[in-house]
């Protein structure tokens, strides 16, 4: 084997090109401290290059310092007396990094030969710690799902409540950083008291469904619920941010032979009349209530139609993944890979076969939250866990988060306990008051006050 001679040198780097099948990775928070490191003691370690300013090791280095000072920034590098083969570079980069802090990425791993990684290094003690380390970070992942915190929406004692907090037409009320409105969704107005000229970043909602909650909403006939509803999604179109996401929880209801078709002539007029995108249909899992069985079987199911106004909206599967007992290695956040062999761990890779791991896994859309959300009161009540994974997985901390059929408040309660900002809007004061109280008492201390430019009519 030729030795292999470096040389101190500087370069300057727009000169330089980094590595296309580089394994290592970063994450935001630690491409975040490179940066605070290099503006507080500057350049500490090299870069190395080869003959023609390739990058052998060094990426994030020089992706902070590029961030910092532009392309013709000239730093200290160590240059190589000549290129190296592949196998070397390879060797170079695991030798280096083998057991160190960072994360790799496994799709391209699953492309190399195991017994030049394994003598690099990698060995299976690397996999041993990875593994535990995931495992660590489920466990890290369920205790601060345990810390949220709600309270039973009372809604029988709507009445009661309203007495208390006194909620009128056209009040917007402050709760913490959250915000509720009592007004109409479909009017423009409502929204601009709420939002101030703010944008939301997601909603999640669950509307009154076609001839139902007569009681509560007076009902919409489904012949006339898509007219109905064009005022509905042209407030959200026009306040929501181009990042963001709609979520809307709907299903029609069976008349005698079939089930009514509004909802799904809803769905093509969002796209094709309204130039919404649908991204997806998830289907949320919920514990049917029994029933004699007749012409069809107890309904135990949801859907939740996602649309979007960009195809930039934000996405971040990592925040609801979930412990398993059956992780593929060779899958992960590489497995959009177009190269078969690596998405699939095989074609003679590191890790071949699929290999089966504890881990954390990417959930899919179908949503297992089997509990009788009938049970807690308001006549379209659902689970906080609901609308905790739209938020979770569609948003970052400090967005805004709105539902426009608030209801009794469980938006807005997911918002709080994932540090995001929660707004309301509900036509009923009772309502209103079942939400003021479901805060008060859920996060006790929280400030709530009625706003002084509420545009009370």
């Amino acid at each position: 084997m030729t030795t292999i001679t470096w040389a101190n040198c500087q370069v300057t780097l727009g000169e330089l090109a980094p590595w296309a099948d580089n394994p290592r990775l970063s994450t935001k928070a630690q491409a975040r401290r490179m940066l605070e490191s290099w503006q507080r003691f500057g350049q500490v370690q090299t870069i190395a290059i080869g003959p023609a300013g390739q990058v052998y090791d060094g990426h994030q280095r020089l992706s902070a310092l590029l961030t910092l000072y532009g392309k013709s920034y000239q730093v200290d590098a160590r240059r190589s007396d000549r290129e190296l083969t592949d196998e070397e570079r390879r060797a170079l980069v695991v030798t280096l990094h083998a057991g160190a802090v960072g994360a790799w990425d496994w799709d391209s791993l699953s492309g190399w030969e195991a017994g030049l990684l394994q003598e690099w290094g990698f060995d299976s003690d690397t996999l041993t710690n990875w593994q535990r380390d995931v495992g660590a970070l489920g466990n890290l992942l369920a205790s601060e799902e345990a810390d949220s915190a709600d309270a039973e929406p009372q809604i029988d004692r709507a009445a009661e409540l309203q007495e208390i907090w006194q909620v009128k037409p056209g009040d917007v009320w402050r709760i913490g950083v959250h915000k509720l409105a009592c007004g109409d969704c479909r009017e423009p107005e409502t929204w601009g008291r709420l939002l101030a000229g703010a944008k939301a970043n997601g909603v999640f909602t669950s509307p009154p469904y076609a001839e139902q909650r007569e009681e509560q909403y007076g009902g919409v006939p489904t012949a006339e619920y898509v007219e109905w509803w064009e005022a509905v999604q042209a407030n959200i179109k026009a306040n929501l941010a181009g990042d963001g996401s709609f979520f809307v929880n709907i299903k029609p209801h069976a008349e005698q032979a079939q089930r009514n078709l509004y909802v799904i002539d809803l769905v093509c007029s969002m796209v094709r009349r309204w130039a919404w995108l649908f991204v997806e249909e998830f289907c949320w899992l919920r514990t049917g209530i029994p029933q004699q069985v007749v012409n069809r079987f107890k309904n135990q199911f949801e859907p939740v139609y996602q649309f979007v106004n960009f195809d930039g909206f934000k996405f971040r599967p990592e925040s609801v993944r979930h412990p398993s007992d059956s992780v593929p290695l060779a899958l992960g956040p590489g497995a959009g890979d177009t190269n078969a062999a690596r998405r699939q761990g095989k074609g003679g890779g590191a890790i071949q076969g699929n290999r089966i791991v504890q881990g954390l896994a990417y959930p899919g859309n179908v949503l297992d939250l089997r509990q009788n959300a009938d049970a807690l009161g308001h006549a379209a009540a659902f689970p906080v866990a609901l609308p905790d994974f739209f938020i979770r997985a569609y948003s970052d901390v400090g967005d805004v988060w709105i539902d426009p059929f608030c209801g009794s408040g469980t938006t807005i309660v997911a918002a709080h306990n994932n540090k995001r900002i929660g707004m309301g809007i509900e036509q009923k004061p009772e309502y209103c008051a079942v939400v003021l109280e479901r805060m008060a008492t859920a996060f006790p201390g929280i400030e709530i006050e009625r706003t002084a430019d509420d545009g009370r009519r």
